[in-house]
């Protein structure tokens, strides 16, 4: 009976072999008329039973010679060419009669649905029209069980691979729209620009430089338009104040390092100034200027916030020293020494007058 199935390639004679053995020989029929219900089989053991189902493919015996049988006046047989266009159609030479295999691997077993799968088909003369009958339109049992066939013999196809396309589908999105908003804060960062608007509503007409440079970014890339704002979920537009700052604080930190590698193991000086705002909260500007090769200086502005709530006074020498330290410790990078010069002591006023050329550490 084997002679008669068309073999399904694509399986390596490996897996096949390890498939064979892994299984008894009563537990395979040829025969689809006389196979056993899959969902008669220990649930653990389904997926092997399919499998080797689909290697030897649907019982087709081209080669035999198809007996008539009486229907109605006339004497009818099943037609080879029946197959040509239905991958699903076998044929059983025990009992004359037609049977889905799609079906008989994932169908559900419902009442009056047990033609193609467990009874068998041998009305030949109304075949065609019954074939197209159980095909049936989307979301019949015959073509969900082909849905399921197909996604097991191609995991491509499957469940599991759909849902993990449609994850990178996802994270594509999500890294065009913080690509986006980055873009936009490094530009602003650039510019010494304002985040934050007075009124960020939606019926504003200013709603501040970040959310507007974003929307006009969207008008004028057509695919990133598709990813921002309105058209982002409501909980995930990554424009909230919180996101600026953190992309704030993060490209701060790169500038930080990027500096402090330039300046390696070579002097430099340093200056650091504070002013309040309106919340009394201190924030200090620090300046670097190195000299590099070819005589060639690079002064560096870096700013970051030292928090003093609710305090009145201009931050001591000690706090100054504590913001250096921090500065320096937090990267990686440095090899350089670091000499405080006291330019209030009154020996330092005649290297600050240019009439010496050194002063006091």
């Amino acid at each position: 009976m084997n002679r008669y199935f068309v073999p399904v390639t694509g399986e390596s004679s490996e897996k096949r072999a390890r498939t064979n053995n892994n299984l008894a020989s009563d537990d395979i029929e040829s025969d689809p008329a006389r196979r056993k219900p899959i969902n008669e089989y220990d649930p653990r053991r389904r997926d092997d039973i399919r499998r080797k189902y689909v290697q030897m493919g649907p019982c087709r015996p081209l080669s035999y010679v198809f007996p008539p049988t009486q229907c109605g006046e006339n004497m009818r047989s099943f037609h080879i060419s029946w197959f040509h266009n239905r991958e699903w159609l076998e044929y059983s030479i025990s009992k004359d009669a037609a049977f889905c295999f799609w079906c008989y691997l994932f169908g559900e077993r419902r009442d009056g649905e047990q033609t193609f799968i467990k009874n068998g088909f041998k009305n030949w003369k109304k075949a065609t029209e019954k074939f197209g009958e159980h095909t049936g339109k989307e979301g019949s049992i015959h073509n969900n069980a082909r849905i399921l066939y197909f996604g097991f013999i191609d995991p491509r196809q499957s469940v599991t691979r759909k849902l993990s396309l449609g994850n990178e589908v996802v994270g594509d999105v999500y890294r065009m729209r913080l690509t986006a908003s980055v873009d936009v804060a490094r530009l602003l960062l650039g510019l010494g620009l304002a985040f934050r608007g007075n009124d960020e509503t939606l019926i504003s007409k200013r709603r501040g430089n970040f959310l507007e440079m974003l929307t006009w970014y969207g008008l004028h890339n057509i695919e990133v338009g598709k990813v921002v704002n309105k058209n982002a979920p409501g909980n995930h537009q990554l424009n909230s104040p919180d996101i600026q700052q953190q992309i704030i604080s993060a490209c701060a930190s790169k500038t930080t390092k990027a500096i402090i590698s330039d300046i390696g193991g070579k002097y430099f000086s340093l200056l650091l100034d504070e002013a309040r705002d309106n919340s009394v909260k201190e924030q200090m500007v620090v300046v670097i200027r190195v000299s590099l090769k070819m005589f060639h200086s690079l002064q560096a502005a870096l700013v970051f916030f030292i928090c003093i709530k609710g305090s009145r006074t201009h931050m001591g020498s000690t706090m100054k020293l504590n913001a250096r330290r921090t500065l320096f410790q937090t990267s990686d990078c440095i090899t350089a020494k670091l000499y405080v010069i006291n330019f209030a002591d009154p020996e330092n006023d005649e290297a600050l007058q240019g009439k010496t050329n050194h002063f006091k550490i």
